[in-house]
């Protein structure tokens, strides 16, 4: 059997980390993803371990050129391996 593609494991983190956001007391629907990335490098690194961040929704701009209000991140850490989330360093 061959291993997941990285669009599908990247794919899989994500939905885990937005699953994980209720836990936090945070509705899905107010955040969107600003980025992925798969934890290579540092303490606990593992091609299976990915970080998400969010950013709430009412920061971002909808029209080209806006800019992009300070705050409102989440982050959170995943294990596709383990399918465990958990809430990652830096954020508000």
């Amino acid at each position: 059997m061959s291993a997941p593609s990285a669009d599908r494991e990247a794919s899989d983190a994500m939905s885990l980390a937005i699953g994980y956001l209720p836990a936090l007391s945070i509705s899905p629907a107010e955040y969107r993803v600003f980025f992925i990335e798969n934890v290579l490098s540092g303490e606990g690194a593992a091609a299976t371990r990915w970080r998400i961040g969010f950013k709430r929704r009412a920061l971002v701009p909808d029209q080209p050129g806006g800019r992009i209000g300070k705050g409102g991140e989440v982050y959170v850490e995943v294990d596709t391996s383990t399918r465990q989330a958990q809430r990652g360093k830096g954020g508000d």
